[in-house]
């Protein structure tokens, strides 16, 4: 059982940075199962080869200053675990953090059992960003490709 935030923090950077894939079907099937609903949130989705952190800070702060209430997903981070995950550009606390990623942490397991295999740590967090984003109730979502390409789990958006 993971303690802390420090621990927690430790147990999803140990797992798995990338799983080959042939299609979405696991982080799908992960999405559905969690029940997240982002139907009525505005995604802006950025992808390309260099500066889509950049890119996504701009438009964060734009909808930020436009009024919207603006939920940000990045990586990698800088300095502190919890900057991948922003809502109106101020990093995800600790507690809601610790909370994301013991809900993740359990559902990980869950999941492996019915699937036959875990997520990848990209996938857990993306699906973290999203669960956080949804609590949160935000308009707008600017959300930062990871590994890129069609299979990207971002892509399920």
């Amino acid at each position: 059982m993971l303690k802390n935030i420090g621990e927690a923090i430790t147990w999803i950077e140990s797992q798995v940075r990338f799983k080959p894939k042939a299609d979405l079907k696991r982080m799908t099937s992960a999405y559905r199962r969690l029940r997240i609903d982002l139907s009525g949130i505005k995604k802006i989705h950025v992808a390309g080869t260099n500066g889509k952190g950049s890119v996504c800070a701009y438009i964060s702060h734009i909808l930020i200053e436009s009024g919207y209430k603006v939920g940000t997903y990045t990586s990698p981070y800088l300095i502190s675990f919890n900057e991948r995950i922003r809502y109106q550009f101020q990093n995800i606390d600790d507690k809601d953090l610790y909370e994301l990623i013991l809900s993740i942490y359990f559902f990980n397991q869950s999941f492996e059992k019915s699937y036959g295999e875990s997520l990848s740590f990209f996938e857990l967090l993306t699906l973290m960003s999203f669960m956080y984003f949804e609590k949160m109730k935000v308009d707008v979502m600017v959300i930062e490709v990871g590994i890129g390409g069609l299979l990207d789990a971002t892509n399920i958006l």
